[in-house]
């Protein structure tokens, strides 16, 4: 507020003439007067104004000075995280072959009040011409072991016509249930059989965990990003993400001519119950969904008077700007479209293009900010009369999807397969905005400080994954899990290595992180934290350096081990 700063600076000039005063004797009763003489007073009152004004114009000039850096070093950090959820398709019966379904694949969802909300598939998936009929579990006669049993019928099809060397499953129901059985399959798999002409036998390496790479991610990947740090914001925002594996097949060689085959997971007794089993918990032909989509921006005519332009979508509906992708102009005459460049990036001195900057603003009418765009030319191609503003951008319309159900996102689009039926398995995520107050320009000058840190205290690796913990309170309860579970961490000890890699020894790190189990929700929920923690601090090692991550309970010393891993590649 002006008024704020005014009594400060008020307060400020009367504080600076008494010190000046106690200084200088001999001037006292001069300077003593500037609270008596009302003109002198008048004088001061209109200075305190003035440089009222002048401060309050720097400090608002400081978060658009953080936010425009933001854009170069970390534009992730700065865009809302759009709402997520998990699409399953479903062959339908006149399928005969292996079908390919391409990422950015749109579905809509049914009409609310709100509007109609549209996703889009984040990963490509192979539609088999296969059904999952049934999925058990029982105890393994005479050995502490338990096994998972999923049945299969082919549609239209026998094993020896169908060609397919790895299925992939979402691991459903609830987040408790889910985590539990990843924890199962990774961490305590002893073998694999395939019954169909005969018995085959498959390694446990052939189920792998996958939603970890850089390709997989939920939000596109703006030029700079660390794949490590995107890794964390997934997380925290959507968990479920994570809960894919993928079985390779390509051992399995005598398949014979059979419509139907059984997979059976043997694993080492669990010390939880499993639930009842169901064809929930085991989902073919699943990948994530986010609701973005393309939008044109309503176009605009430059003016070489106005400083900035509003970027508006061009669909009347309540619809959030993600990103933009493209920014032209066109006029009359002009032999192709102007492109312009975002500023910031690496330029030839020679350069001749345009170039924009964008601006948030917080909305005083929506719980989200506007984008505004500012633009330069260079002085030997001005802006020419008449010419229109054009941009494409990536929206969301968060509102239409936050009162959505399971099975509520299953309305075709102009590029939905039509051999598929498809529908959310589960809810989708509250969409979180965020707040560009102080707090999280604080935050991002930490990030900045990131690449000169070494995690070597348990309180250096809370606080970078705090950041990425959506400061947004719409989701309250969201964040207190999220901050339960890095406050379970009580210590990190990480140690100097040497690891053997293709006949010759490497450097690394070994990490023991200790952490309260307590405060996660079951075993399988620590799992996946700490699968999430392991790709992190590989993504995050020097070059050509091994991390390998332990996990060690506060309380019981016990402790659980992930493979040692240069990059995303593990060392044996």
């Amino acid at each position: 507020m002006l008024t704020d700063y005014y009594k400060q600076e008020i307060r400020l000039l009367k504080e600076i003439a008494e010190d000046f005063a106690q200084d200088n004797p001999s001037l006292n009763k001069a300077v003593m007067s500037l609270n008596t003489d009302p003109d002198t007073s008048r004088i001061l009152q209109g200075v305190a104004f003035l440089t009222a004004n002048i401060r309050q114009e720097l400090d608002s000039q400081f978060p658009k000075l953080l936010l425009s850096l933001a854009q170069i070093v970390c534009p992730q950090y700065i865009r809302p995280m759009a709402s997520a959820t998990i699409m399953a398709f479903e062959p339908k019966p006149s399928v005969a072959k292996p079908l390919e379904i391409s990422a950015n694949t749109y579905i809509d969802s049914k009409e609310t009040e709100q509007g109609i909300a549209r996703f889009r598939t984040t990963e490509s998936i192979t539609l088999l011409p296969i059904k999952l009929t049934n999925v058990s579990s029982a105890d393994q006669k005479g050995t502490s072991g338990v096994t998972i049993k999923l049945s299969f019928d082919l549609i239209n099809q026998t094993l020896d016509q169908l060609d397919f060397d790895k299925v992939r499953f979402y691991l459903g129901g609830e987040y408790s249930d889910a985590s539990d059985m990843y924890s199962l399959l990774l961490n305590q798999l002893t073998g694999i059989r395939i019954k169909a002409n005969g018995e085959s036998y498959l390694a446990p390496s052939n189920l792998v965990a996958t939603g970890f790479e850089p390709s997989q991610s939920l939000y596109p990947q703006p030029k700079g990003m660390m794949p490590a740090f995107d890794l964390l914001q997934q997380y925290f925002l959507f968990p479920q993400k994570f809960l894919f594996v993928e079985l390779n097949l390509k051992q399995w060689l005598s398949r014979g001519v059979g419509s139907s085959f059984e997979l059976y997971f043997d694993c080492k007794k669990p010390n939880y119950a499993l639930p009842k089993l169901n064809r929930d918990h085991f989902v073919l032909h699943a990948t994530p969904a986010v609701n973005l989509f393309e939008q044109d921006a309503q176009a605009v005519l430059i003016n070489p008077d106005n400083e900035e332009y509003q970027l508006l979508p061009n669909d009347e509906t309540q619809q959030q700007i993600y990103s933009v992708e493209q920014v032209e102009s066109n006029a009359r005459g002009m032999d192709a479209p102007r492109n312009y460049q975002l500023f910031g990036g690496f330029y030839s001195p020679n350069n001749t293009d345009a170039v924009y900057e964008l601006h948030y603003q917080q909305s005083s009418k929506k719980n989200s900010p506007d984008v505004y765009l500012k633009l330069a030319f260079p002085p030997n191609n001005p802006v020419n009369k008449n010419e229109i503003l054009k941009a494409k951008l990536v929206c969301s319309n968060s509102q239409a999807s936050e009162k959505l159900l399971p099975g509520d996102i299953c309305i075709a689009t102009s590029n939905t397969p039509e051999l598929a039926t498809f529908k959310n398995v589960i809810a989708p995520t509250k969409a979180r905005n965020i707040p560009f107050d102080g707090d999280m320009l604080w935050q991002l000058i930490s990030h900045l400080s990131l690449n000169y840190l070494s995690i070597t205290d348990h309180t250096t690796l809370q606080a970078v994954l705090r950041q990425y913990i959506a400061p947004d309170n719409r989701d309250k309860s969201g964040r207190l899990v999220n901050e339960k579970k890095i406050a379970a961490i009580s210590n990190v000890a990480v140690k100097a290595g040497e690891s053997l890699l293709d006949k010759a020894f490497v450097h690394g790190q070994n990490i023991t992180v200790t952490l309260k189990s307590e405060n996660f929700e079951c075993i399988g929920d620590k799992y996946l934290f700490g699968s999430v923690l392991d790709r992190f601090f590989a993504g995050t090692a020097a070059i050509n350096v091994y991390s390998e991550l332990t996990f060690e309970d506060f309380f019981s010393g016990e402790c659980q081990q992930w493979p040692a891993k240069i990059g995303n590649r593990p060392l044996q």
